[in-house]
C-alpha cells in the first residue's frame, strides 16, 4: 500500500504524463466507490421497505378475515375476545 502511495506522489510531481492519467483514474476510482456505497445503502433500504410492507399486507390481510367474520356472523362477547387478542 506504501509503495502505491509513493508511486502515485512520484507521478503526482514528476513531469510524466502518466501521473494526470493516474490522478483521473483515482478521482474516478473514488467517485465509483462513494456510488457503489451508495447503492448499497439503498438497495438495504428497499428491503426494509419490503419486509415492513409485507408486515402490512399481512396485517390487513388479517383485518379483511375478521370483517368478513363480522359479516357473518354475530358480535358475541367470546367471538370479540377472540378478535381483539
Amino acid at each position: 500500500m506504501r509503495a502505491l502511495a509513493a508511486k502515485e506522489q512520484y507521478l503526482t510531481h514528476s513531469a510524466d504524463p502518466r501521473g494526470a492519467r493516474l490522478l483521473a483514474l483515482a478521482d474516478e476510482r473514488g467517485r465509483a466507490a462513494a456510488e457503489l456505497a451508495e447503492l448499497h445503502r439503498a438497495s438495504d433500504d428497499a428491503s426494509a421497505a419490503a419486509q415492513a410492507l409485507a408486515g402490512v399486507q399481512d396485517r390487513l390481510g388479517t383485518a379483511a378475515n375478521w370483517s368478513t367474520f363480522d359479516t357473518y356472523f354475530d358480535h358475541r362477547m367470546a367471538a370479540n375476545a377472540i378478535k381483539h387478542d
